[in-house]
């Protein structure tokens, strides 16, 4: 009712000033709090029924918003470029969240502009294309490796999404130096499946971050990544933490929702028959294989490297972090509601398996019953 409330309003533009008067603020508020930040469309008609509206709905609209060739845009700004032209400088100030989708430098070339002016930004987001760090496509014409929209943004949290252990490259891949000067924390979003070529003498390039404090890994559970030639490949469990480590030294490294041990294959010839009760020892194991066969990192190193990571999952994550600044209760809702069925499936895996065991001894038995009887 109050949703139609503010939506009659909005068709009625001559009663515009007076629409949802007698609403008081906190009602109104309460109202805007149960509408999504992604629901832009709903944000945008809430804050043209009236100027009141728009007052109280125009933070909401403008905080987060959404960039990209194949976004939907956020607010009353659409998914082209050049829409960041007509941004006012109260709209710009407003932006603390800014999300943006892989592209090509022909896409930024569309805004006219040299660079977005943002000065209360917090939180950069930015999703890879394929996960493999592609984040700002350069045409054969153009000399310009870094996407000029992001030059002047100093955020302070970036969150990067689609992302593999091939995260040595980030620096390479369209974000300048400069853009990493602020961040105090940094948020990978991953799928399970989740490999790619290690080579140990690769070119790091790597971005300095003086003033990072934290590193989270959050295993997202509804990313379905595009792998190709898997046989050839190294997977997430092999090198995730001798990466993040040896990239971010002496930086705290939270895992979280590292899901259950059947996601992560066991080949017994590497273990010498060593079993694992969770995907937590599997990481574990491979990263003090690493530390302990690399000629150049001292002795014991893997001990102090050990403790600077930590396993935790997602309802731990939702209750000791401040994730509604980062992600949104419908995203949230969805990556839970995969949890279950996964951990359902994997019951059934579970049970699959001790049946399975169960199952040689009955038919040993039994070849042995048949064997007395052609016997006798």
């Amino acid at each position: 009712m109050l949703l139609e409330t503010f939506s009659q309003g909005k068709c009625a533009r001559r009663n515009q000033d007076n629409a949802g008067s007698h609403l008081p603020n906190e009602i109104l508020s309460q109202v805007l709090s149960d509408i999504s930040s992604e629901d832009s469309g709903t944000l945008a008609a809430f804050c043209m029924v009236s100027k009141r509206f728009n007052s109280i709905g125009h933070t909401k609209l403008w905080r987060k918003v959404k960039l990209g060739p194949t976004s939907t845009g956020a607010g009353n700004q659409d998914r082209n470029a050049d829409s960041m032209t007509r941004w006012n400088e109260d709209q710009r100030k407003t932006i603390k969240h800014l999300s943006v989708i892989h592209h090509t430098n022909d896409w930024c070339k569309l805004s006219h502009t040299r660079h977005l002016d943002l000065p209360n930004i917090e939180i950069l987001e930015i999703k890879m294309q394929d996960g493999f760090g592609n984040f700002h496509h350069v045409t054969e014409n153009s000399s310009n490796t870094l996407c000029p929209l992001m030059k002047q943004l100093r955020p302070k949290t970036m969150i990067i999404r689609n992302a593999t252990w091939l995260i040595v490259n980030l620096q390479c891949k369209g974000l300048a130096p400069r853009a990493w000067s602020e961040v105090e924390t940094l948020i990978f979003v991953a799928p399970y499946v989740n490999t790619g070529f290690y080579e140990r003498k690769y070119p790091y390039c790597h971005p300095t971050m003086p003033k990072l404090r934290r590193v989270f890994w959050i295993f997202d559970p509804t990313i379905e990544a595009n792998i190709e030639d898997t046989e050839f490949r190294d997977s997430i469990q092999y090198h995730l933490l001798s990466v993040l480590t040896l990239r971010y030294p002496n930086i705290p490294i939270t895992i979280v929702n590292v899901g259950p041990p059947n996601l992560y294959p066991v080949y017994s010839r590497f273990f010498g028959g060593r079993t694992f009760d969770g995907s937590e020892q599997i990481f574990r194991y491979w990263m003090d294989y690493f530390y302990q066969h690399e000629d150049d990192q001292p002795a014991g190193i893997e001990k102090k490297k050990q403790k600077l990571v930590r396993f935790i999952s997602l309802n731990r994550f939702l209750e000791e972090e401040r994730w509604k600044e980062w992600f949104e209760d419908k995203e949230i809702r969805i990556w839970k509601n995969s949890l279950a069925i996964q951990e359902n499936h994997y019951e059934k895996i579970q049970s699959a398996n001790l049946d399975r065991r169960r199952r040689p001894r009955l038919t040993l038995r039994r070849t042995h019953f048949a064997r007395y009887l052609s016997e006798t």
